[in-house]
């Protein structure tokens, strides 16, 4: 085995990815690989053949990546459309006084809460620890009292 006689067959491996997958699976072994190369040539059919089913193999996978990306974007559009016409539905469906008191009461909402937090914060005297032991001890005494 020459050193251009090895160069030749890696160059001619690279050229043929599926002998490397049929290696790596274990169907060939290098020296099987490399024997037939030699015996049969770079241009015979078996290295044609393994060509083919690599390249269909892609093809398939090609195909079946363009398919879902295809599905993808029909869901991606029905949903576009089924949220527009769902949105247009429901604002026929509206009944004006309905969302009138709603917002009125959400309104009246915030603004307790509004009330509440204005509430603490000008009194923030939050009882300590120590001061609600003390309130609950009391509280328990007067039970035990009654």
């Amino acid at each position: 085995m020459g050193k251009s006689k090895v160069e030749e067959f890696k160059k001619f491996i690279v050229k043929h990815p599926a002998i490397i997958k049929e290696v790596r699976d274990h169907q060939k072994t290098w020296k099987e690989v490399y024997k037939d190369w030699a015996t049969l040539g770079e241009d015979h059919e078996i290295w044609q053949r393994g060509m083919k089913e690599e390249n269909k193999k892609n093809d398939q996978a090609k195909s079946s990546a363009k398919q879902k990306s295809e599905k993808k974007t029909d869901q991606e559009k029905k949903r576009k459309e089924l949220t527009v016409g769902e949105i247009v539905s429901m604002l026929g469906k509206i009944n004006v006084s309905d969302l009138q008191q709603y917002i009125s009461q959400f309104g009246g909402a915030v603004e307790g809460i509004q009330q509440l937090i204005q509430h603490f914060q000008s009194n923030p005297q939050v009882p300590t620890a120590a001061e609600r032991e003390k309130a609950a001890s009391f509280q328990t005494f007067q039970t035990y009292k009654d």
